[in-house]
């Protein structure tokens, strides 16, 4: 374990390095080591915060026997997986909406006078984008409402899961209730087959006939300077072909490559991808982004790209499919 945590300071500390264009001095040197200690420490905490559920569930037996009544996993009913799923996820949006709230991604900015105000001081809390934001500006009470009663998006996705769950014709596996914690080959797994699914969906709807380019996804892109909480403000068809389909199929391909996805895996895979979907929408930068960058992980930066411009950056989670595909942007370059 001590090995990784040095591993992942050291990433972050090096990715902090490899941006800063000059040698620093002594002093420079050591205050971006502390802020890349600092980087690392919130990817961590955010990380671990997002899977709280399952991984409390599979790491404590005493928790799972408080929660479930039994130590019997073949006692517990499967509509109690479908319940702690949901709510896994729900955790997650909790826990990125409070990261919201305290670092003002929301809210960054506000009605004063009938003007925007900014106050933001360092670089990821200054806006992504510099133009002018034109869209309602709403408060974060107002937005979060908004975001968590939207039918395009939990409504949907929650609908989806209950339906699929309920019908019993997921794999056998994910109704095997028996406390084992995720694999991170099956969670990264579902995770870059999802993205991969889901930028070709993308792609397909903007390169589809203008009538169904309208009817599904242009209601998203009346956001040309989103923030976190407009990630699944769209349509209920943009919804389907580019969210519930590739889920879909993300579940049916990894059953048919033989991997036994657990619950637990699917719930930390469900609580990542929704809370990332959120992320790369904020309209002010995260810490962690520039080590995302460098490996490829979708940023806000990458994201805010595909809003301004709308052909380039399908990928979400990754951009590693916009590398292969040609349709790669740096988000970092432009936004400077």
């Amino acid at each position: 374990f001590v090995p990784l945590l040095l591993l992942l300071f050291t990433s972050f500390i090096s990715a902090r390095m490899l941006f800063m264009p000059s040698l620093p001095s002594p002093h420079a040197f050591f205050k971006q080591c502390f802020e890349g200690f600092k980087d690392g420490l919130l990817w961590a905490t955010l990380g671990m915060g997002l899977c709280t559920v399952p991984l409390t569930l599979t790491f404590y037996p005493s928790v799972y026997a408080y929660v479930y009544s039994t130590t019997d996993p073949y006692s517990v009913p499967n509509w109690m997986g479908l319940v702690t799923g949901l709510f896994s996820v729900l955790v997650s949006q909790m826990i990125v909406c409070l990261y919201g709230y305290f670092k003002g991604l929301v809210g960054e900015q506000v009605k004063e006078g009938g003007e925007g105000k900014r106050n933001s001081r360092v670089w990821h809390m200054l806006p992504v984008q510099k133009k002018e934001y034109k869209g309602e500006i709403l408060g974060y009470k107002e937005a979060l409402f908004a975001h968590l009663t939207n039918p395009e998006g939990f409504l949907l996705l929650g609908g989806y899961l209950i339906i699929y769950w309920m019908s019993g014709m997921m794999n056998e596996s994910y109704y095997n209730m028996k406390p084992v914690v995720p694999s991170v080959r099956n969670v990264f797994g579902q995770l870059a087959l999802v993205d991969f699914l889901q930028y070709a969906a993308h792609r397909l709807e903007h390169i589809a006939p203008t009538w169904i380019y309208v009817a599904s996804h242009k209601p998203h892109h009346r956001h040309h300077n989103p923030n976190l909480f407009q990630a699944f403000d769209g349509s209920v068809a943009d919804t389907v072909l580019m969210i519930l389909v590739p889920l879909l199929g993300t579940s049916v391909i990894m059953g048919e490559l033989g991997a036994k996805v657990t619950v637990w895996e699917y719930m930390t895979f469900g609580s990542l991808y929704s809370s990332h979907l959120c992320l790369i929408h904020s309209n002010t930068p995260h810490r962690f982004d520039l080590l995302h960058r460098l490996v490829g992980v979708g940023t806000s930066w990458d994201h805010h790209v595909h809003h301004s411009m709308f052909k380039y950056n399908y990928g979400h989670l990754f951009m590693w499919w916009d590398w292969v595909g040609g349709t790669y942007r740096d988000g970092g370059e432009k936004f400077n």
